[in-house]
């Protein structure tokens, strides 16, 4: 992962104070969450990925249900479900869906669906959570996409918009959400 896409992510990551104590970014994830993580829902994981953040699902903040981002793969375990992975380059959209006790991220790819369920992160931080998730996405799918140090309008690039219902993000003037339909503004 070049240091273009690591600032950027990082940036977004900042920007919606998407932290927490369940989602953790880059060298910030915890050595034994990860393990857990890579053994419990990342067969495939490779030594030569970078690891860029994991979501903890867990109560007991093991690290053995939620999602892990690589440079590779979108992985991911629900509780009591067998765990799933999407590689990034056959991923084709993200939306997410709020529920009263727990929020669920939708992924389209080729090789199916994905439902990762989010119920441990506070309500109100998981929308921040959602919008890092997928820009990470986008940026890993469409590296050229990463604006470096300096943001999108010193770049003369379009500045993107969120959806205030689901979180996703779509071109500036863009009038609806294409995931959930609602009008952007």
């Amino acid at each position: 992962m070049n240091e273009t896409l690591r600032t950027a992510i990082t940036q977004q990551y900042r920007e919606e104070n998407a932290g927490g104590q369940l989602f953790y970014l880059f060298d910030h994830i915890p050595a034994d969450k990860l393990r857990n993580a890579t053994r419990a829902y990342a067969p495939g994981f490779r030594q030569d990925e970078t690891v860029i953040f994991l979501y903890d699902d867990t109560v007991r903040e093991n690290g053995k249900d939620g999602f892990l981002l690589t440079t590779r793969a979108l992985y991911q375990k629900n509780m009591w479900e067998r765990a799933k992975s999407a590689e990034i380059p056959y991923i084709m959209g993200m939306s997410i869906d709020h529920g009263a006790l727990m929020s669920t991220i939708n992924v389209r790819a080729e090789s199916g669906a994905l439902e990762m369920y989010v119920t441990t992160m506070p309500r109100d931080q998981r929308p921040a959570m959602f919008r890092t998730l997928e820009y990470a996405v986008r940026l890993l799918q469409n590296p050229e996409e990463a604006i470096p140090a300096g943001g999108a309008a010193a770049q003369g690039a379009d500045v993107l918009s969120g959806c205030r219902n689901c979180g996703a993000h779509h071109p500036a003037g863009t009038r609806f959400c294409e995931y959930c339909g609602a009008a952007l503004s």
